[in-house]
């Protein structure tokens, strides 16, 4: 329970708190131990670096000694860039689009297995190079005195067949786990944000799997299976599903479909479908590549990332900047 309540505070709360780095040394049994990371003494360029290289090139091992080569070879790489003069906005937004180009051919399938949850998912590992991330955008941010402009390292794209909703020019995608968070896409809270800019807005969808909960991959694949049974609906079905998301399952899969011109048999064999894993796949891919941490609700406008709740204003303001320029 401690380490499920911890980590749903999300990476941006644990950095703002100096608490990114939660581990249980492997064989001791008991309570994680919390271990500050640094971001006290990181006042200036050359320790934010140090920071980084160490905590990086850490995390990174539990990977493999490809990965730690890999991230090695970022490191020195932003050094070198940052005393050659580049902008440290370029110079590190370059270093997080390679930690996710690391993260994608390393982390691959990897099981999740609770009995490593805190070596691998809190601290270490795969989340810990996402954590150096985040550490390395918060320790810019400190370091410049001011908010760098930050963006994605990839672009987000939704796949044409996945139904839009609106009618809007201004995209904004959502990355959903459809058992962990809620949908937020038709959420009051957001919509009375957005306000008349509303109608500006097209949303998308992307499955975020965050890897919480047994049952996402399921729901993910349940949602592509009647998204390709009654397309018109599928956004009644991602809300239908959230409802049910504490008890996704045989049972509830029928109460989803009970009033859709669908047989439930064929669309629950359908759903674990090789080929609707792969369209479930590709969506949590670019998520990794992009490094979008497992915090729900996200969005995504552009190249930019709106993560949680509090981010609404934010995600409003730039629809609302947008739907000028269009």
């Amino acid at each position: 329970m401690f380490a499920r309540c911890i980590r749903d505070l999300g990476t941006e709360f644990l950095i703002a708190h100096q608490l990114a780095r939660l581990y249980t040394p492997p064989g001791m049994a008991g309570a994680p131990r919390v271990f500050l990371t640094g971001l006290a003494a990181m006042r200036d360029m050359p320790s934010l670096l140090a920071t980084l290289r160490l905590h990086s090139s850490l995390d990174a091992k539990l990977l493999g000694a490809k990965a730690k080569q890999a991230v090695e070879r970022l490191n020195e790489a932003l050094s070198s860039d940052v005393a050659k003069g580049e902008a440290p906005e370029a110079a590190f937004e370059r270093w997080v689009q390679g930690m996710g180009a690391v993260l994608l051919r390393h982390e691959g399938d990897r099981l999740f297995d609770p009995k490593i949850l805190l070596e691998q998912q809190l601290s270490m590992g795969g989340d810990g190079l996402r954590t150096d991330m985040a550490l390395a955008r918060f320790g810019l941010e400190r370091v410049l005195g001011r908010e760098p402009e930050v963006q994605l390292p990839a672009p987000v794209l939704p796949r044409d067949e996945v139904p839009s909703r609106g009618e809007g020019r201004v995209e904004v995608i959502e990355l959903g786990d459809l058992v962990y968070g809620w949908w937020a896409g038709g959420e009051k809270p957001l919509m009375d944000a957005l306000g008349d800019a509303r109608s500006a807005v097209r949303f998308r969808w992307v499955h975020g799997i965050t890897g919480y909960r047994a049952g996402s991959v399921f729901a993910a694949g349940f949602a592509e299976a009647l998204r390709e049974a009654v397309p018109e609906r599928f956004w009644e079905v991602i809300e239908k599903i959230y409802r049910w998301q504490n008890d996704v399952g045989a049972r509830v899969t029928r109460e989803v479909v009970r009033d859709l011109p669908v047989d439930p048999d064929a669309v629950l064999a359908r759903a674990s479908a090789p080929d609707i894993m792969e369209k479930v796949q590709r969506d949590q891919a670019m998520v990794t590549t992009c490094a979008i941490p497992p915090i729900r609700p996200a969005f995504v406008v552009g190249r930019k990332l709106f993560l949680g709740r509090e981010k609404y204003p934010e995600l409003a303001a730039e629809v609302r900047r947008l739907a000028s320029v269009f």
